[in-house]
């Protein structure tokens, strides 16, 4: 039985469940069924001693999960034994967080577990040649995320995930775990070499700019999106009749209805992503040697204290994380780097998708949800877009609306099951508590509430976004089409450049928390492009190009982003359709 203690600065305690479940981790869970019929408590299997400390070389499941917990550089054998494992290739060096959120390993418990219970991991290409070493830039992944829906058990989502119900082919287990079982995936055990394009690419022949900074990217494991602060326990259960469980309940067994390996076995689930993320700076801030797992020879990492520029990058569902993490991130990092003029800045990557703030029909002042009134009185016209249209008294709901970020709500459900705390400036500016609601989306917090600088990149024409239902669709029958999509991402990036330098925005709250909003620039990239994948994936990266000149000269995303990040710092503003701005060929 684990105890777990955090009280470090701006991080909120793990909360501990009352009673711990039988097993202690879905990694647990499935080594029991893969091993002892799914007891994680009493039977045992044969395991190697040199590891798990038992003479009789037996354990159970969780001994087990405890083991490679420990020892997660090990990767099994047939008969259970933990050799070294495979380090693979690439030029990213894998290396496992720390037990505790202060980066040391000396807590009672494992304040640091992926959702599934393995060791969390982040892999890290020391910035390149003879330079100071003093930039850096972090990443968080995009993807999947699990949590409850309403009135359905917890972790039956998160199990579905696991067991791959969906049919994803192992894509889920893999960013929900640093240790594959064999048979699990394209690899087993950790991963512990690996290679990323984009901002992280390692090309000799095209070598990136960023390559003069440490570049490093966190475990998406924690699979909450970078928001998770808490312990629940989940279930592996039917689903109750009635509700939707997602995948949970296809392919029942014909003698028992329930799913397969569904039998009623309780389990362990760690939301920890943001702690993850403090515990990553805490871990980076002296210098310290790790190992090339390669060549087997020490790599000395610079110290995280002497920076003086951190940039933080999301993509997609990590980048909506950020958003809520963002100004949280900066806080902290200014209380451990040295540097008093330290510069960090986000990257808000393929979550410029249009948000609920910039809807037609809204009332502007403190109702601003209300989208089925006929009162217009409050709605005073903005110069560069007219929002305010007539909304007929009775009018039928319009599909969309903040109801789905109150209390009960799908996504509040999964906010509070993570523990995800409120954007603290947006709760603040709430006169009324009531309202509070509206911090739990991401599009509010993003143009009105941060303080710390950004860049916002957006495909208009984003291929994983359009035929689908926004976060704040009220309606399933509610899409983004094309012309809608393009014309409001393009409008609210055009609005939002506007009132950057305004003391209130449309909503009579601050609008920008810079000091000095105009002496640090704007950075938005928007290609008229399909492609999700931005950040990442190195055509994308190098390739989409916006020109303001007919093409005669054309800027990349890449060389968009490094120019906003060089001093004196000026707007980088180069949005299709605006300003002149058009995609090249």
């Amino acid at each position: 039985m684990f105890q777990r203690f955090l009280s470090i600065l701006l991080v909120s305690p793990l909360l501990v469940p009352d009673a711990w479940a039988q097993c202690n981790s879905m990694f647990a869970l499935e080594v029991a069924d893969m091993r002892t019929g799914g007891d994680c408590t009493t039977a045992t299997f044969s395991c190697d001693s040199d590891y798990d400390g038992l003479a009789d070389d037996q354990c159970t499941a969780n001994e087990f999960a405890d083991l490679v917990y420990d020892a997660p550089e090990k990767q099994p054998l047939s008969d259970g034994s933990l050799p070294t494992a495979d380090p693979g290739d690439g030029h990213l060096i894998g290396v496992f967080l720390p037990k505790c959120v202060d980066g040391s390993d000396d807590c009672p418990g494992r304040e640091l577990r992926c959702v599934d219970g393995t060791r969390p991991m982040y892999w890290i290409d020391p910035a390149h040649g003879d330079v100071n070493k003093v930039l850096w830039v972090f990443t968080f992944e995009g993807g999947g995320s699990c949590s409850r829906a309403p009135g359905v058990p917890g972790g039956v989502k998160c199990w579905d995930d696991y067991q791959e119900l969906d049919g994803s082919q192992f894509v889920n287990r893999e960013e929900m775990t640093e240790w594959m079982l064999p048979g699990a995936g394209d690899y087993q055990g950790p991963q512990l070499m690996r290679s990323e394009g984009g901002i992280l690419r390692d090309d000799a022949i095209d070598p990136s700019p960023f390559e003069n900074y440490n570049r490093v990217i966190l475990s998406k494991c924690s699979y909450d999106r970078k928001n998770g602060r808490t312990i629940v326990s989940g279930y592996d259960q039917v689903c109750p009749p009635g509700l939707d469980c997602q995948h949970h309940s296809s392919d029942p067994d014909t003698a028992t209805g329930m799913p397969e390996n569904a039998d009623g076995d309780s389990f362990q689930l760690d939301f920890s992503g943001r702690t993850q993320v403090i515990a990553l700076f805490n871990h980076l801030k002296n210098s310290r040697t790790v190992t090339d797992w390669r060549t087997g020879e020490p790599v000395t990492l610079p110290a995280l204290k002497a920076a003086s520029q951190i940039v933080v990058a999301g993509h997609s569902g990590g980048a909506e994380g950020l958003i809520h993490n963002l100004d949280h991130i900066e806080s902290y990092l200014q209380t451990i780097v040295i540097d008093p003029n330290l510069d960090v800045r986000g990257v808000i990557d393929a979550r410029g998708w249009p948000t609920l703030n910039h809807m037609q029909g809204y009332r502007y002042g403190t109702d601003m949800y209300d989208e089925n009134t006929g009162d217009d009185a409050t709605c005073v016209p903005l110069a560069v877009n007219n929002w305010c249209l007539p909304t007929p008294v009775g009018v039928a709901n319009r599909g969309f609306g903040a109801d789905v970020y109150r209390p009960g709500s799908q996504k509040r459900v999964s906010a509070d099951y993570w523990d995800m705390p409120p954007d603290a400036s947006c709760v603040a500016t709430m006169s009324d508590p009531l309202e509070e609601h509206r911090c739990y989306d991401s599009g509010q917090v993003l143009f009105n509430h941060l303080s710390t600088p950004f860049f916002l990149r957006q495909a208009l024409r984003d291929n994983r976004h359009l035929g689908r239902a926004p976060d704040y669709a009220t309606s399933s029958s509610y899409r983004w089409v094309p012309a809608t999509y393009e014309t409001q991402v393009r409008d609210q990036i055009e609005t939002f450049e506007a009132e950057r330098t305004q003391a209130v925005g449309r909503f009579a709250e601050p609008i920008y928390g810079w000091a000095d909003p105009a002496s640090i620039g704007i950075g938005a990239f928007m290609a008229d492009s399909e492609r999700h994948g931005g950040i990442f994936v190195t055509d994308e990266f190098k390739s989409v190009r916006v020109s303001t000149d007919q093409c005669v000269t054309s800027t990349s995303y890449e060389e968009a982003l490094y120019d906003w990040l060089q001093p004196p710092f000026g707007d980088v503003f180069l949005v299709d359709g605006l300003d002149g701005a058009t995609t090249c060929p």
